[in-house]
């Protein structure tokens, strides 16, 4: 793994014009931090720092915007962030346009991220988003005045971010591409712990003056000996695999 480095100049090394033309499409054109996305006078990042024998394939390279550049090379934007932003930006690549991708990151940004009175006709633009469970489409029945002053219906709808295309969105930003993936119902089971982090060692269990250790949340009880009882199943599991049902009224063994 590279180490964090403070000199642009480190870096800047000429790339092949073909190569810098497929990750500058790559990126559409645009700085390739989702928070960004700044269009004008892009600078190539090889994502392994040339200094450290990264090469100038399109797989090592990422365009910049020059401020998101010299944020990285501060230290401000950690290199973990550009590979996954490599990462999402092929993937997004593969299943939509970079119109989809661009709305995808202004409902974003929109009130309640959401865009209203959007017509029949714009509607189709959100197909993917919307096949993906990114997006939300709703009808939304609205009168309209015509020139001659009589009241008409026009059949509009409105489209939103769903709890799935927050969580992607938010992941994408912050250059986390678990984040970016990570189901609605997986982010509510781990409501209250932080990400990334997963219990501490010997959190939720508890031992005794005989070597005993119970493990509340699984419901285990573990002896000195390695025998293995499952208080919720009634079984005990002994160091050589034998299991024991102890819940029926006559025990009996059972080996795998």
């Amino acid at each position: 793994m590279p180490g964090k480095s403070t000199k642009l100049g480190t870096e800047a090394r000429k790339v092949p014009l073909d190569v810098k033309r497929l990750v500058l499409h790559e990126s559409g054109y645009k700085c390739s931090n989702p928070a960004c996305r700044y269009p004008l006078t892009l600078e190539v990042h090889h994502l392994y720092y040339v200094s450290e024998g990264g090469g100038d394939s399109a797989e090592n390279l990422l365009p910049l915007c020059p401020n998101c550049h010299t944020e990285h090379h501060h230290g401000h934007i950690p290199a973990e962030s550009l590979r996954a932003w490599k990462m999402l930006l092929l993937a997004l690549n593969e299943a939509f346009d970079r119109r989809a991708i661009d709305l995808l990151l202004t409902l974003a940004k929109m009130k309640d991220q959401t865009i209203t009175n959007v017509t029949g006709d714009g509607l189709p633009a959100y197909s993917a988003l919307v096949a993906s469970g990114l997006v939300a489409s709703f009808p939304a029945l609205q009168t309209t005045g015509g020139w001659d002053g009589n009241v008409r219906w026009q059949e509009l709808y409105k489209a939103s971010l769903t709890d799935k295309g927050k969580l992607f969105v938010e992941g994408w930003k912050k250059g986390d591409q678990r984040a970016a993936i990570e189901l609605p119902s997986e982010r509510k089971r781990g409501h209250g712990r932080k990400r990334g982090q997963g219990r501490k060692r010997g959190q939720g269990r508890k031992r005794d003056g005989k070597g005993v250790i119970t493990d509340i949340r699984s419901g285990t009880e573990k002896d000195g000996k390695g025998v293995i009882t499952d208080i919720r199943s009634g079984t005990e599991r002994s160091g050589k695999g034998v299991i024991t049902d102890i819940r029926g009224e006559q025990a009996h063994e059972r080996r795998k």
